[in-house]
């Protein structure tokens, strides 16, 4: 080596100590110290081997001490400084020193790598001089991620035409139906906590999760009350009150389901997808329901009772993102109401989701 070029790493590796310093940031000595270390020398043998091996130990002490930028320490000289010229490449990712030394226009090459076990190594080549190729990040797939959301939607209720019952004409109030509903305020709300299994590059994955699903029907007449405790669901409307004060501005009745979602999903990409969906089905037991009337004073009056409606349901769903925004949508396959213990009815929803980073 010249006797210029030792002065010029040194300079150089200086430079590289003081980096931390001219970004105006304290360095901080990480954990753990990536080096990568790229010896070629000609006509090598076993204990060529062991001394370079020895050296690479001290090159990569003197990299963890750079970082802290606490000492000046120079390189340690090659033993075979007479034999190749050096190269040095390096940078700095999350406070972690990444570099290289490299030797040219040799024959033989032998390489001792400490390596984080998300990267990969760079490329080879069969020249004398091997090919200077940047360490990319490999985030390996997870086998099973996390993902929590909540959803809010509008809910609505399709059901069958008024039964005859043999009367002429056919009534136009059906009591055993869900009476008709304000539709701005009758609600879907959901929370959800899902867990995906990795079926393929981290693109494709099986879903399962546990869900709390609020169907919050809310009448559009007030006067509507719904009858407890009976053989099947019926309401009437009450009379108007003798009090202003005592007639009611709100009536409604909630069904709550405790779930569990099943899907299949894809992602276009196994990390920060720009685009997603979900396919599946979501099966619900009901554990709590109630009606409840409002007075225009603020008086509530609440009855718990399943009101007839079914212990089970089962929802068909399906999901789409674009990046930051998520919709969704949910049929009901099952009967609002027990076997007939109601006009047979089906709800659906439809809405955004607001969710959580797949962790």
């Amino acid at each position: 080596m010249k006797t210029y070029t030792k002065e010029i790493l040194i300079l150089l590796l200086g430079l590289l100590g003081a980096m931390p310093m001219l970004n105006g940031q304290i360095a901080v000595k990480p954990k753990k110290t990536t080096t990568i270390v790229t010896i070629i020398q000609k006509n090598h043998d076993v204990n060529s081997e062991k001394i370079i091996k020895e050296y690479a130990e001290k090159l990569t002490n003197w990299g963890d001490s750079l970082i802290p930028n606490t000492q000046n320490k120079p390189m340690p000289l090659s033993p075979f400084m007479n034999n190749f010229d050096f190269l040095v490449t390096y940078k700095i990712i999350n406070d972690t020193l990444k570099f290289n030394i490299l030797a040219t226009e040799i024959d033989s090459r032998i390489q001792f790598k400490y390596i984080e076990p998300d990267t990969i190594e760079p490329e080879k080549t069969h020249g004398k001089r091997p090919r200077l190729a940047k360490l990319r990040n490999r985030h390996k797939i997870k086998k099973v991620v996390t993902y929590s959301h909540f959803d809010l939607g509008f809910l609505q209720v399709r059901a069958q035409k008024p039964i005859p019952n043999g009367t002429i004409p056919p009534p136009t109030v059906d009591f055993h139906q869900l009476p008709e509903l304000d539709n701005f305020r009758t609600l879907q709300i959901g929370f959800e906590k899902d867990w995906g299994y990795n079926i393929s590059k981290g693109k494709l994955r099986f879903w399962v999760g546990i869900s709390y699903n609020i169907q919050n029907y809310r009448f559009k007449d007030n006067r509507v009350r719904l009858k407890h405790n009976a053989p099947q669901f019926e309401y009437e409307l009450a009379p108007p009150a003798q009090n202003p004060n005592d007639n009611a501005d709100k009536s409604k009745i909630v069904t709550n389901y405790l779930g569990i979602p099943i899907s299949i999903g894809y992602q276009n990409k196994p990390r920060n997808p720009t685009f997603s969906a979900k396919f599946g089905i979501q099966g619900g037991y009901l554990v709590r329901c109630h009606s409840k009337v409002r007075t225009v004073e603020g008086e509530k009056i609440k009855y718990f009772d399943d009101f007839n409606m079914n212990d089970f349901a089962v929802h068909p769903f399906a999901s789409i993102k674009l990046k930051n925004i998520e919709f969704y949508t949910k049929y009901g396959l099952t009967d609002i109401f027990k076997p007939h213990q109601g006009t047979p009815s089906h709800n659906f929803s439809f809405g955004i989701i607001l969710a959580t980073a797949i962790d």
